[in-house]
């Protein structure tokens, strides 16, 4: 009986524990605050959107100062954060780093698609050709004031940084060769040879080589 009350003051602290904090969503607050104001400045056609989020957020926030129970309050102020960092808000706020990471990642592709073709060439203009698309989307939404245009454009955003991660990832891979010179009874080929590319010259290498055997560069 005595080590189950022990569990569960051990799971109820743990509740707590793992839940909003005062201390922690009042620095919370000021970084929305701050993130608002930032984003106001940026994007000026939807500072009255912001300001009237601001607005509602301070309704809750003040709200809370009157309760006395810590846990209750704690809850009250995360309502008040949530308004200003999730939605079309947090959305329009995470924008420009989300707009940055596509274009890092679709020059990436531009760069590394050079000198393949096939499946992988196909795949990366078509990420390619996607990504564009949807940066001028996330253009056109960033000069307006439609909440439905920011959300869709944020989440096209998503799709295509997956999609560019995953043309990223075939571009880089590896290619595996058949090593013709040797064969089983059969006559196929009984062993596979890993190959990697020079990033200086382009030859073809055994994985296993420390140096290019075309140029002299190292491989690793």
């Amino acid at each position: 009986m005595k080590k189950l009350s022990i569990i569960l003051v051990a799971f109820l602290f743990l509740a707590n524990a793992c839940g909003p904090s005062v201390e922690g969503e009042t620095k919370e607050w000021e970084a929305n605050l701050k993130a608002v104001e930032k984003a106001k400045t940026d994007y000026p056609s939807f500072a009255s959107l912001l300001d009237q989020k601001v607005t509602e957020a301070k309704v809750l926030w003040d709200a809370a100062a009157s309760v006395s129970d810590e846990k209750a309050k704690a809850e009250k102020m995360s309502a008040a954060n949530e308004l200003l960092s999730a939605g079309c808000v947090g959305n329009l706020i995470e924008m420009k780093d989300k707009v940055k990471a596509v274009q890092e990642s679709l020059d990436k592709v531009s760069s590394l698609k050079n000198g393949k073709d096939g499946e992988k060439k196909t795949y990366a203009e078509d990420a390619i050709a996607e990504a564009e698309k949807t940066l001028t989307l996330a253009k056109e939404a960033l000069t307006g004031s439609s909440c439905d245009d920011i959300d869709r454009a944020y989440e096209k955003l998503g799709t295509v940084a997956t999609d560019l991660t995953t043309a990223i990832t075939k571009l880089d891979a590896s290619e595996t060769v058949k090593d013709t010179s040797i064969t089983d009874a059969n006559g196929t080929n009984a062993t596979e040879v890993k190959m990697v590319k020079c990033k200086h010259c382009d030859s073809k290498n055994e994985a296993t080589n420390e140096k290019c055997k075309n140029c002299g560069a190292p491989l690793k």
